[in-house]
Order: C-alpha cells, then structure tokens, then sequence
C-alpha cells in the first residue's frame, strides 16, 4: 500500500510464504515452513536533502530454534544534489537475528551518481558490512562472507545506459 502527498512517500507491505522449502543458513537441511513479513518505508524530500527510513520485519515459523531465520532489518538514508548533475547518497542499515546466538550485522555506504544525459548515468559508492562475532551474514544464498565475525568492504563503479 502507498501514500504519496507532496513531498512525503510512504509504502506498508505484508507478505505470507507458507509451506515453503528454505535453506536460508546456510549450515540447515530444508525445511518446511512459512514465513510472514511486513515493512515500512519512507522518505521525505526537503528539496536539498532526501531523507530515507525502512523498517522489516521477518517471521520464520519453522519451530526450529537453530535454523530459524527471523529477524529485524531497519535502515536510514539521505541523498542531496551536489554540482550540477550529480548526487550523493549515505545510508545505514542493520540487522539483527532472533535465533539464540545469531549476532547482529550493519553496514553503511557513501555513494556518487552524475548524470552526463537523461539517459547516462555514472556511478560509484563504497559500502562496509560488519559482522558480529556471532554472525555469518549473507551466508545463504549471497555468501559473500566466509567466516563469522568477517567483515566486508565493497567498492563499485559503472555506467548505466536507458534505451
């Protein structure tokens, strides 16, 4: 569902998986279950800053404490427009596990997009990922982490191209 009035924007989404095969850690056997969740977001643009806020939360109903994958995402953003056809955006988010033991991870980026037409963009950002000495995230489907507590550094650029 969406709200959008002037310069607010807001969305609610639920969803209800049930009877679904997971294998979402990755150390697991699949099994049977459903998952609920629900978000919020939104942002607000003050025309000279943008600002960002999410929140999720996920339901794993396996009954399985050592392989559920409940959690609780939230995360904060801003993005302005600098010179004159290009914009910086930073933003945080963390996650936190439900299942004894699982840790907690958070990450922040920085990133640049500038314009050379309406429809070439470049861009770059750089991100950090954190791990907890408890938590191997992105270990399911993702894995690009190998070991609990490994933390990540990720730096990109490109080019994107409308046709």
């Amino acid at each position: 569902m969406n709200y959008a009035n002037g310069p607010l924007n807001l969305d609610v989404v639920y969803q209800s998986r049930q009877g679904i095969t997971s294998t979402l850690i990755a150390s697991s056997a699949a099994t049977q279950d459903s998952v609920n969740e629900w978000a919020l977001g939104g942002t607000y643009d003050f025309k000279v800053v943008k600002l960002y806020a999410t929140y999720l939360d996920q339901n794993d109903n396996n009954g399985t404490s050592a392989q559920e994958a409940s959690n609780r995402v939230w995360s904060i953003g801003a993005s302005a427009p600098v010179f004159t056809n290009g914009k910086v955006s930073l933003g945080y988010a963390d996650v936190s596990w439900d299942r004894s033991g699982a840790g907690s991870s958070s990450s922040w980026s920085l990133a640049y997009q500038h314009s050379l037409s309406k429809r070439t963009t470049l861009y770059t950002a750089y991100t950090y990922a954190g791990n907890d000495n408890d938590t191997l995230n992105a270990a399911g489907p993702v894995k690009n982490t190998r070991f609990i507590g490994e933390n990540n550094n990720t730096f990109v650029a490109g080019v994107t191209h409308s046709f």
